[in-house]
């Protein structure tokens, strides 16, 4: 027989697989539902303009990694970036700018195997550990199909 006072497209939902690196939404906390996920709609449908990164005088974001080589399976992995300011003072960075990773690097914007606001990644690396403002810790990188990743500031 079937309860009909359970609410199976709840459950359902619930059930749904994370993203690939376990997003959480920052005003639910559950996990984005990957088959929804805004980030990946605004990647996929805003043209991108990629500042100079190699410009001594740009302002942008610098992103850094803990380790330069993943030699095992499910290691932990830790990106952190610079918080650079404007001439006022204001951070250029906010909550609404994104991280990307391509796996394998690609020039191909569209390409990306996980996105994040930055709202989300500080939501996702406190619940898994992570105390750092500028730090996104991933306790268990699991990409083994590629030979190189790369993360990308949006």
């Amino acid at each position: 027989t079937i309860d009909k006072s359970v609410d199976t497209e709840s459950l359902n939902q619930e059930r749904l697989a994370a993203t690939l690196l376990s997003i959480v939404d920052p005003k639910t906390g559950k996990y984005v539902n990957p088959f929804q996920n805004s980030v990946y709609r605004i990647l996929k449908h805003t043209p991108i303009i990629e500042p100079n990164f190699l410009d001594t005088n740009s302002n942008a974001p610098i992103l850094s990694l803990d380790k330069e080589k993943m030699t095992t399976l499910r290691q932990p992995l830790t990106l952190s970036w610079t918080m650079p300011v404007h001439q006022n003072g204001h951070p250029i960075v906010d909550s609404h700018d994104i991280i990307a990773l391509y796996c394998p690097e690609t020039a191909d914007y569209d390409n990306f195997l996980e996105a994040a606001t930055l709202e989300q990644v500080h939501i996702t690396s406190s619940r898994n550990g992570g105390s750092r403002e500028n730090e996104w810790f991933i306790p268990s990188l699991t990409i083994t199909t590629h030979e190189s990743c790369q993360f990308r500031f949006f």
